[in-house]
């Protein structure tokens, strides 16, 4: 089950922007694992989206971010460190609503 996030922002623009995908906002992420989201702006005019993710230890996350069309754009990471990642998201260099925020990366164990 995936959600979107809609901002109350007081611009037409930041207000048709939406962050899709449940694990950013509810669950821990596993280190070393990619996490994918979308960010869509469909309603929002053509624009570019930027991600910038920072991890707990100050360093830059490389993050992958290709348009999927007019509807918005999908991104991906993968945290290479346990720990709080700051992830900021922004179309036309205006942040997207409830941007900063916070994904945890943990490490897994699986036992039998």
């Amino acid at each position: 089950m995936s959600r979107s996030v809609k901002g109350q922002g007081l611009d037409a623009l930041q207000s048709s922007v939406y962050i899709f995908n449940e694990l950013l906002f509810c669950l821990d992420v596993a280190v070393g694992k990619e996490v994918p989201f979308e960010i869509i702006t469909a309603g929002a005019g053509k624009g570019q989206a930027k991600v910038n993710i920072t991890g707990p230890a100050g360093k830059q996350v490389p993050a992958l971010t290709t348009a999927k069309g007019v509807e918005g754009f999908n991104s991906k990471f993968i945290p290479l460190e346990k720990g709080p990642h700051s992830v900021q998201v922004t179309f036309n260099d205006q942040p997207v609503p409830r941007s900063p925020f916070t994904v945890t990366a943990t490490e897994v164990c699986i036992t039998t």
